[in-house]
């Protein structure tokens, strides 16, 4: 269909898509395990509950994942971008806020992949969870005009300050939560 992808297609992505983390869960193990687990950068040990894209302190002893840190700068601005032109040109504020969480997806992904600590891991992914939301509330709000549904806004901020305050009491130890509840949203 030109119009959409079907439930099956969407279901058939989401796995696609968990499955990749967890395969790559497993080989970051096997990649790096020649890497030495008393080897420390600036920011000390690494405390976040995943480590796979790339190796640790390569380029500098300042940024852990210097390539993944960098390549966070595009993502910041082209949110900014996003967001300054849609404002320009007067478009609703749930389509500005998806540029402008895009923004702080890209600042907090910076900062969990310049220290690997599981403080910044949460500014990474909780952001994440939040643009999705925003996402969520847009896509399904799409075919009314300017009217906001008070149910679902909610729904989504009970769901998200649930999980923000659930995330360093559980996400370490079963990272996979938040990877599935990730996936779920984007399907």
């Amino acid at each position: 269909r030109v119009r959409g992808i079907n439930l099956e297609m969407k279901v058939a992505i989401g796995l696609l898509l968990f499955s990749f983390s967890l395969i790559c869960s497993a080989t970051r193990y096997i990649a790096f395990s020649k890497e030495d687990p008393n080897s420390e950068g600036h920011w000390g040990r690494v405390s976040s509950s995943i480590d796979w894209c790339e190796k640790n302190y390569d380029v500098t002893i300042y940024i852990a994942e210097f390539w993944n840190t960098v390549s966070n700068l595009g993502l910041f601005l082209l949110g900014l971008f996003g967001s300054s032109w849609k404002y320009y040109y007067g478009f609703e504020r749930r389509w500005i806020l998806m540029d402008l969480s895009i923004s702080l997806v890209g600042i907090g992904s910076a900062l969990f992949h310049g220290t690997l600590l599981f403080e910044s891991q949460l500014a990474d992914e909780l952001p994440m969870l939040y643009a999705m939301m925003i996402c969520v509330y847009g896509v399904l709000e799409l075919k009314k005009e300017r009217k906001m549904n008070l149910h679902l806004v909610y729904f989504l901020v009970i769901f998200s300050i649930i999980w923000t305050l659930m995330s360093p009491i559980v996400h370490f130890k079963f990272n996979f939560i938040f990877q599935a509840t990730f996936v779920s949203l984007c399907i």
